[in-house]
């Protein structure tokens, strides 16, 4: 028996693809893809540099077989940073995709593929969660909207020539822009008290670092949010608390940035304020990559 026969029928039934990205040894086998997104990144200066990024997540996607799917499954053991980045990864290529958290463990209780899909009333374009279904156990469903041509990475005479040639279109579709955030973009929300670092108290503080950076420290002006905050298995139950804490509300309509090392545990801040209706954005580069730019002005309390 591999993960896949514990998920519930009608989430199977929503997916079209599922990936796990786990080892080896603990993944789900051949019923779905190996692929992990928690891969070294480069440094992303600017637009130009990001949409090729993204154009090479497509590529290795589309090798892995996914060209044809719409919706992605992303499988493993809680609600990890593993699982929110590799998710992220796909859908900022421009899949939608669901996060299932359960991993291969019988899971009861889980909600219906009508419950994991609904929005609740009002919400904008975005995932949305099971309701009163703990965090580190529930379907997080994202995308599924339809992606305006702004939201679209810009067109390009390759992409003009690989259509032409008659390319697979997943590697055309357009990837969704307002999910991420570059360096100046997490600056700006930083000065305007919108950015959060969802890092542990002690590299907020610049007293920890990971052993890949020569410092510590913090993007000037961002407000500490712990990632432990969106794990809290009442999140979805009463989201209030959550949002109170950040000092937001589910009606939010300008962007909130979060970010914590390499983007992953920012992933799942991300996933979880899109859940609840905030207009989230990752900084994918987060310090690792703010550090690299900024190896003058280390910003260390």
């Amino acid at each position: 028996m591999n993960g896949l026969d514990q998920i519930d029928g009608s989430i199977k039934a929503a997916v079209d693809v599922w990936v796990d990205p786990r080892p080896a040894a603990e993944a789900a086998g051949g019923a779905a893809v190996r692929w992990d997104g928690t891969r070294p990144m480069p440094v992303l200066r600017d637009e130009g540099e990001a949409c090729e990024f993204i154009r090479g997540i497509r590529r290795e996607l589309v090798a892995l077989g996914l060209g044809s799917a719409r919706r992605v499954g992303v499988l493993d053991d809680g609600l990890t940073p593993r699982l929110a980045r590799t998710a992220y990864l796909i859908g900022l290529a421009g899949w939608d995709v669901v996060l299932w958290p359960g991993g291969g463990r019988a899971i009861g209780g889980m909600a219906t593929r009508d419950q994991a899909v609904r929005r609740p009333q009002g919400a904008g374009p975005g995932p949305v969660a099971a309701d009163g279904q703990a965090a580190a156990r529930s379907p997080i469903a994202a995308g599924g909207a339809v992606l305006s041509e702004r939201d679209a990475g810009p067109p390009t005479a390759a992409g003009a020539r690989q259509a032409e040639a008659g390319a697979d279109p997943a590697e055309l579709r357009p990837w969704r822009r307002e999910w991420l955030l570059l360096q100046a973009e997490a600056e700006a929300l930083a000065r305007a008290g919108r950015l959060f670092d969802v890092r542990s108290a002690e590299e907020f503080d610049g007293t920890a670092h990971a052993p890949c950076c020569s410092g510590g420290g913090r993007i000037p002006g961002a407000r500490h949010a712990p990632l432990e905050w969106f794990l809290d298995p009442a999140v979805f139950r009463t989201p209030e608390r959550l949002l109170s804490r950040l000092g937001l509300t589910a009606s939010e309509g300008a962007p909130v940035g979060v970010y914590c090392h390499s983007g992953a545990r920012s992933a799942v801040a991300f996933f979880v304020l899109r859940a609840l209706g905030v207009p989230a954005r990752n900084y994918l580069g987060s310090m690792h990559e703010w550090l690299q730019l900024n190896e003058a002005a280390v910003f260390v309390v």
